[in-house]
């Protein structure tokens, strides 16, 4: 059998310019409902549904490393989480976009701000420094809630604070 291959100008494409087309399925865990083995598939949604977009294109824009590797990472995770979800998958305007900002001295803010409560990353220059928080009003018990990034296992963080989100969305 011969193979013929022949220059291109394609390339690869960076996850995030894939954002507006795709978005990964899921990944299925050992003790989940079907347990064994990693499945990554992917569900096309509308451009105007990514809950993450400004996050990833401030994300992309950044020119420090420290900061632009460890928003990759969360936004990696959140994605996947968020993909996993059923109501989200079936109403991607289910919950409200991720709020993004660079502060003057280069750390980032990832933020959900919604009338009853805000969930929120910060992204330092020193990534011992970044954290999470979620805040509630006195409606939802008054949390306050709030941890380095470095000190948990980021997958069971952020999919705590998606399941909170996604409850009282």
């Amino acid at each position: 059998m011969n193979i013929y291959t022949e220059p291109t100008n394609y390339r690869i494409a960076k996850p995030h310019e894939l954002l507006n087309y795709v978005h990964p399925v899921g990944t299925i865990g050992p003790g989940e409902t079907i347990p064994g083995y990693v499945s990554e598939s992917y569900l096309p949604l509308p451009s105007d549904s990514n809950v993450l977009s400004s996050a990833w294109n401030l994300t992309y824009s950044l020119e420090q490393a420290p900061v632009r590797s460890q928003a990759i990472a969360l936004l990696s995770v959140l994605q996947r989480i968020l993909a996993a979800r059923p109501s989200i998958q079936a109403d991607p305007t289910y919950i409200p976009k991720l709020y993004s900002e660079l502060a003057e001295d280069g750390s980032l803010l990832f933020e959900w701000i919604l009338p009853n409560f805000r969930i929120g990353f910060t992204i330092e220059h020193e990534p011992k420094e970044s954290g999470w928080f979620l805040v509630s009003n006195q409606e939802l018990g008054s949390i306050l809630a709030s941890g380095y990034t470095s000190d948990n296992n980021p997958y069971s963080m952020v999919s705590w604070l998606v399941s909170f989100l996604v409850y009282f969305s």
